[in-house]
C-alpha cells in the first residue's frame, strides 16, 4: 500500500471506517489554526492495494464462461478502485455447501496465509460459501490476516452480511434439497433413472423419453468383456490395469 502521509509539521487525528467510503481527519499544523479534510479510500489506504479474484458455479449444467464472466466484472469493479489483481482463483461445477472439496478456494486460503494479497473480490459472498458453518469460520480467518472480503453485490462484507446472508444460503440449501428429493421421486415414480450419467449408458435428453438411459455400444462391450473377463478368474486389480 502506498498512501500519501501529511506533512511531519502536521499532528493529526484520523477517524477510519471499515464500512465507509471515506475518513475524517482534524490536523493541526504548528502556528495555524485546526482543520478538517476528507479523503476517498481509493485515494488513500485503497490505492495500489493487492487483489485476488475468485469466481465459481455450481452445476455441470452451467457453462464454464460463467466463470469467465465473473472474473471480467471483477476485473473491472478492481480498476475501478484502483486495486491490483494478483491472482485469481475458481471452482468450476463444484457446490458451495462445503469448502472442503474446493481446490480453488483451498489454494486461495493458503496463500492468503502468506498475505499475497489484500482483497478479495467475488461476485457474491455465496460464491466463497453457502454453508452457515463454514463461512463464518472463513470471515474470521482473513479478518486475523488483514485481508478483507468484497463483492460485486455489497461491497465491503461486514460481519452483517455474513449473518445474514449465511442464513439466507443455509435456508436456500435447505429448500434446494428438498426440491432435489421430490424430484427424484418422481423420476423414479416415471421409470426414470435420479441418479446421474453410469458408465455403458447415454442418457436421452429430448423427446418424450428424455431422461431414460440408452446403451453405449462401445461402452457396454468394455463393460461386458470386464465381467467376463472377472468371471473367468482375473482378480479385479489385473483388470483394473487392462
Amino acid at each position: 500500500m502506498h498512501a500519501r502521509l501529511a506533512p511531519k509539521t502536521m499532528r493529526a487525528k484520523c477517524a477510519w471506517s471499515i464500512h465507509s467510503s471515506s475518513r475524517s481527519c482534524t490536523a493541526s499544523n504548528v502556528g495555524t489554526s485546526s482543520w478538517k479534510f476528507t479523503h476517498l479510500f481509493a485515494e488513500q489506504w485503497l490505492i495500489d492495494m493487492r487483489a485476488a479474484i475468485y469466481a465459481r458455479f455450481s452445476s455441470e449444467l452451467q457453462d464454464r464462461r460463467s466463470i469467465a464472466d465473473q472474473v471480467s466484472l471483477a476485473r473491472r469493479y478492481a480498476e475501478d478502485r484502483g486495486h491490483v489483481v494478483v491472482k485469481e482463483y475458481d471452482d468450476a461445477a463444484i457446490s458451495g455447501a462445503s469448502i472442503l472439496n474446493r481446490p480453488g478456494l483451498l489454494r486461495l486460503m493458503a496463500d492468503a496465509e502468506t498475505r499475497l494479497f489484500d482483497i478479495i473480490i467475488a461476485e457474491d459472498l455465496e460464491r466463497l460459501s453457502r454453508s452457515q458453518a463454514d463461512m463464518p469460520a472463513l470471515f474470521e480467518r482473513l479478518q486475523f490476516l488483514g485481508i478483507r472480503i468484497e463483492t460485486l453485490a455489497d461491497g465491503v462484507i461486514s460481519e452483517l452480511h455474513i449473518g445474514l446472508k449465511g442464513t439466507m444460503s443455509a435456508l436456500f440449501l435447505k429448500g434446494l434439497a428438498q426440491k432435489t428429493r421430490r424430484g427424484q421421486i418422481g423420476r423414479v415414480k416415471a421409470g426414470r433413472i435420479p441418479g446421474g450419467k453410469s458408465y455403458g449408458y447415454d442418457v436421452v435428453t429430448e423427446g418424450a423419453d428424455r431422461g431414460r438411459r440408452t446403451i453405449n455400444a462401445a461402452e457396454a462391450a468394455v463393460v461386458r468383456r470386464i465381467f467376463s473377463e472377472y468371471a473367468a478368474g482375473r482378480s479385479l486389480w489385473r483388470l483394473s490395469r487392462i
